[in-house]
Order: structure tokens, then C-alpha cells, then sequence
């Protein structure tokens, strides 16, 4: 439990069982929602043509000579129009799967981390603020 000024130190230094976490009744909020609402996947789709076609021309040396803010967004412009038009739109999705094969089973072990110390530290505070201890700031 939660005692003592020290409260916030004592519940970040405590290791938070996964089974205990697993075994909470909102286990498929914690799981699923990272995916639905949090900004993983909409953040990998917007995302993807510009890492595309950046990744184009670092392995092949396309517009690496560009000088200056415009030639370097003419050289990027330029890649990525010749990738659309050698391949479609599609082109510039190239390696999604992958990418978010990486990207969202660490969003979601991020954001399962971050909700489960929340309850914690609100349930630590709920339990100061039983005790007539303010809380620390």
C-alpha cells in the first residue's frame, strides 16, 4: 500500500507483475485501444511516403548534391513523383507491413506501461487523500 510522502518513489521503484496487469477486467482497453486511438498507426501511415522516398534516395544517392531548402524539396519531390510513376500509388507504401509489424507491439507495451502506472499513482493518492495526507506534487 501506499504510506508516507514517499509514496510516488516507493510505487516507481515496485515492479509491476504482468500478471497482475494482465489479469485487470480492463485488460482489452489497455491491449486494443493503443491500436484504435492512439496515434501509432495514423502516425506510420502519414509517415510512410516521406520515410519511402527518403530511404530511395539515401540508397541511391538520389538529390544527395542538393544544395539549399528548395533544390533539397525539388530532389525529394522529384524521387517521390518518379516512385509513383514507375509504381504506383502503392509505391510509396512499400514495407508497411513490416514497419508497423515493429512500430505497434512497441506503442502498445509503451502505453500498457503508461496506463498501468497511472492507476497506480491514482490509486496511491485516492489512498493519501483517505489518509488526510495531501499528496505529493
Amino acid at each position: 500500500g501506499c504510506t508516507g510522502a514517499g509514496c510516488v518513489t516507493v510505487i516507481a521503484l515496485q515492479p509491476i507483475a504482468v500478471g497482475a496487469v494482465l489479469a485487470h477486467h480492463n485488460l482489452a482497453c489497455t491491449l486494443v485501444l493503443p491500436l484504435l486511438h492512439r496515434p501509432c498507426m495514423p502516425q506510420v501511415l502519414v509517415s510512410m511516403p516521406f520515410d519511402v522516398v527518403k530511404t530511395y534516395m539515401q540508397t541511391h544517392g538520389t538529390g544527395m548534391a542538393a544544395q539549399g531548402l528548395q533544390e533539397s524539396v525539388a530532389a525529394f519531390w522529384s524521387t517521390g513523383s518518379r516512385l509513383v510513376a514507375k509504381g504506383g500509388p502503392g509505391a510509396l507504401f512499400v514495407g508497411l507491413a513490416p514497419r508497423l509489424a515493429h512500430q505497434v507491439p512497441g506503442a502498445m507495451v509503451c502505453w500498457l506501461a503508461i496506463e498501468s502506472m497511472q492507476r497506480h499513482l491514482k490509486n496511491c493518492t485516492e489512498q493519501q487523500q483517505q489518509q488526510g495526507t495531501p499528496a505529493a506534487s
